[in-house]
């Protein structure tokens, strides 16, 4: 290999250098894509994994047929982004599989109302599983398919049924308190559903006949009177309300 000239020098170090920077920059440049697109497989199975449970979590939950299978079509699809992410995911293709054959067959309740709730618990649980929901719907909506035609619907309905769960357990709580004589924790629990109620709506029909009741029983235990009254008292509470998304 020939040596350089002098004068040739200068211009062989700087390819070099050009080589080198360009090296780096391409380096550099695969790193942050790696980088990308190991924080959007996080992002994906996180989000994945947070509707997958929460769906689960309301199996017992009634909401419409339609939004249901809109979710497992979005949980199909952030798996299949998984795939494309990273083809060698653990079981990817069995998910993919498992959450396409639940759309249009969920699994979970589509009408009725909502269950009775154990303990704190699982209500606590139910509501977590609830705003998961809300949240996706709100933040990423417009993903669903179908979303402008059903979206609005869709974010009433599961606000009504969050609504619900709030007056199902509070209501219940709040009878069993009365029962043994507590007063005070009669007054603490329908004033926390109230405030529930009243700050996180909708207003609605629905609603506002749910507040309306844990209002009455208020008033009918501030004036040491029954919970309930009369024929009211041979139902359980609110099993006549019906959420107008149902």
């Amino acid at each position: 290999m020939p040596i350089p000239s002098n004068w040739q020098m200068p211009a062989v170090v700087l390819g070099l250098l050009l080589g080198l920077l360009v090296s780096a920059s391409l380096v550099r440049h695969y790193q942050e894509y790696k980088a990308y697109q190991r924080a959007r497989l996080r992002a994906l199975v996180e989000q994945s994994g947070r509707l997958e449970q929460a769906l689960g979590q309301l199996a017992r939950i009634p909401l419409s047929q339609p939004l249901r299978s809109a979710l497992r079509d979005y949980l199909a699809r952030q798996y299949a982004a998984i795939a494309k992410v990273h083809k060698a995911y653990p079981d990817i293709q069995k998910l993919i599989d498992a959450s396409r054959l639940r759309i249009g067959n969920d699994g979970g309740a589509t009408n009725g109302h909502v269950p009775a709730i154990a303990d704190r618990g699982e209500y606590t649980r139910m509501l977590t599983a609830m705003d998961q929901v809300i949240d996706m719907l709100f933040t990423r909506g417009t993903r669903l398919r179908e979303a402008a035609t059903h979206l609005a619907g869709w974010k009433r309905e599961v606000l009504e049924r969050r609504a619900e769960i709030n007056a199902r357990f509070y209501i219940v709580q709040a009878h069993r308190a009365h029962a043994r004589g507590d007063k005070r924790e009669v007054f603490s629990l329908l004033r926390t559903l109230l405030e529930q109620l009243q700050q996180r709506g909708p207003d609605t029909e629905f609603v506002r006949s749910l507040y309306q009741e844990a209002d009455a029983m208020y008033s009918r235990e501030a004036k040491g009177q029954p919970l309930l009254k009369g024929e009211e008292a041979k139902v359980h509470p609110h099993s006549s309300n019906r959420s107008s998304a149902a």
